[in-house]
């Protein structure tokens, strides 16, 4: 039996590599598919994060109809990249109708998020593609979701919309255990710097 240790463990950690390299990969391809929303409020104070939710909803409803149908992230990223002035115009209204007169930026950017879970599925940490809404300085506590695929957009469900990803990404987000299987990848990135590979 003793003999036979080393090659049960390298089997063992051969497969153990093979999954979580099929894991990293759908992890990849969650990324790809989604197009995520970060809402950052001027400041932290009670006032400024009630502003940061009104233009998120704001935000939310000037978007629905843009994406309504949006068959993949691509499309879903021009047809938001046309939209910035009108999301820029719709949360500037929004803050006005409050009382506030802060600017309100809007852009298209990648951004490094944290593992984020909701209700009924979570995100792995990575870069993602993201519509970013600054109110003011853009300092202050801020707000995630994604709005490709529409899993934050109003009256749309949340089955529908996971339809985008293939079954082994549909597993990775909304399985029992993906916290677990999140900080895996975390550690395999973290590696992956240390040693300079890509």
């Amino acid at each position: 039996m003793k003999k036979c240790f080393p090659l049960i463990f390298c089997l063992t950690l051969f497969l153990s590599l093979l999954r979580c390299a099929d894991t990293e990969l759908a992890a990849r391809g969650v990324a790809e598919k989604t197009v995520r929303l970060h809402v950052r409020a001027d400041r932290d104070d009670s006032e400024a994060q009630r502003l940061k939710l009104a233009v998120r909803d704001a935000v939310l409803n000037e978007l629905a109809p843009v994406l309504s149908g949006c068959p993949d992230a691509d499309t879903a990223e021009g047809l938001i990249s046309a939209s910035l002035p009108r999301v820029e115009a719709a949360a500037r209204e929004c803050l006005e109708e409050n009382g506030c007169a802060l600017p309100v930026k809007a852009s298209l950017a990648e951004e490094s998020f944290p593992l984020r879970r909701y209700e009924s599925f979570a995100l792995p940490a990575g870069d993602y593609r993201a519509l970013r809404v600054d109110i003011g300085s853009g300092e202050g506590k801020n707000w995630w979701c994604v709005v490709f695929p529409p899993l934050c957009l109003p009256s749309l469900e949340e089955d529908e919309s996971l339809s985008v990803f293939s079954p082994e990404e549909r597993r990775l987000i909304s399985e029992d255990g993906y916290e677990l299987r999140f900080r895996v990848l975390e550690l395999l990135s973290e590696l992956k710097k240390i040693f300079g590979a890509k």
